[in-house]
C-alpha cells in the first residue's frame, strides 16, 4: 500500500455547540483512523476571524490542523464522511 502525507485543515463552528471543543477533536480523530488514518500531528490554532464570510451569524471560526499519514484515498473519503456534520464548515487537505 503506497502512503502519502497529508495536511488536513478544518474551520470548526461551535456556535450552537455546548461541550468543550477537544470533543469535536477526539471525533475527527476517530473518523481519520477509522479510515487507516495515522495521526501525526494535532494543532488547535484557537478562534480566528473569517477573511471570507459567508453567513452573516458566522464571522469566526476554531482553527484546526491535523497531520495525517496514509493511503491515497484520504482526502475524499474524508471530506464525504465529514460532509453532513453541522459543526465543520470548511475543510481543506494538502499533500504534504
Amino acid at each position: 500500500m503506497h502512503t502519502k502525507t497529508y495536511k488536513a485543515s478544518f474551520i470548526l463552528d461551535t456556535h450552537n455547540y455546548n461541550q468543550p471543543t477537544e470533543t469535536i477533536i477526539e471525533r475527527l480523530k476517530t473518523v481519520i483512523t477509522s479510515i487507516q488514518g495515522e495521526i501525526l500531528n494535532v494543532l488547535d490554532m484557537g478562534d480566528k476571524a473569517l477573511s471570507r464570510v459567508t453567513k452573516q451569524k458566522f464571522t469566526s471560526g476554531r482553527y484546526v490542523q491535523i497531520d495525517i499519514k496514509g493511503p491515497g484515498s484520504i482526502p475524499q473519503v474524508l471530506k464525504e464522511k465529514l460532509r453532513l456534520d453541522k459543526t465543520i464548515n470548511r475543510i481543506l487537505i494538502e499533500t504534504i
